[in-house]
């Protein structure tokens, strides 16, 4: 299944949804934990005749392609201020206060955050 890379570009939907391997370059690396991403697939449904699902619908997923929208910001994973993208535009306001709580908990509210930001750009 073929991986882009949304990081850097705004898909126009859904005109560029068409032609996502003309716009957009391919994800080559691994996918970070809790990155966000856009899933193409068809959906469709049959009615086997025969087997152990015989006479039960049945769904089948086809993924066709997948579109890295956003990766979380990391020490792993750092953001390049020079390379413009959604996410790192700036704090909202949620991941700012969050800066008052501590451990993972601190984490998790600012990974949301940006998220937020990311999906509302």
């Amino acid at each position: 299944m073929p991986i882009y890379d949304g990081r850097k570009r705004q898909l126009k939907v859904p005109d560029d949804l068409r032609r996502v391997p003309a716009v957009l370059p391919r994800y080559m690396s691994t996918i970070p934990d809790y990155s966000l991403a856009l899933v193409a697939y068809t959906a469709s449904t049959y009615l086997p005749i025969a087997g152990a699902r015989k006479n039960q619908v049945t769904a089948n997923l086809n993924i066709h392609f997948a579109v890295v929208l956003y990766e979380p910001i990391t020490a792993d994973n750092p953001v390049d201020m020079d390379k413009p993208c959604a996410a790192s535009s700036g704090k909202s306001k949620r991941a700012a206060s969050s800066s008052k709580g501590k451990g993972n908990a601190k984490a998790d509210e600012s990974l949301g955050a940006e998220i937020d930001d990311a999906v509302s750009e």
